[in-house]
C-alpha cells in the first residue's frame, strides 16, 4: 500500500521538517507543508489550498 498525501500546517516547522518533506515527495509520496504566520494563523486561503490539493491527490488515484 503507497504511503498517504500529507497536508501539513504548522507555524514553526525546522528545515528538518522541509528535508522529510522533499525527501516524501522525491519518493512520489505527495507532500504539502505550509506555514502560516503565527500571528495571524490559519486562513480561509491556507483550507481553500489544503481543500484544492486533496481534490488534486483524489482525482490522480481515480485514473
Amino acid at each position: 500500500m503507497p504511503a498517504p498525501e500529507v497536508i501539513s500546517a504548522n507555524d514553526d516547522f525546522t528545515d528538518l521538517d522541509r528535508v522529510w518533506a522533499a525527501e516524501r515527495t522525491t519518493r512520489g509520496h505527495s507532500t504539502l507543508l505550509f506555514q502560516p504566520a503565527a500571528h495571524i494563523g490559519l486562513q480561509p486561503e491556507h483550507l481553500a489550498c489544503s481543500r484544492a490539493r486533496a481534490a488534486q491527490w483524489a482525482s490522480a488515484r481515480a485514473v
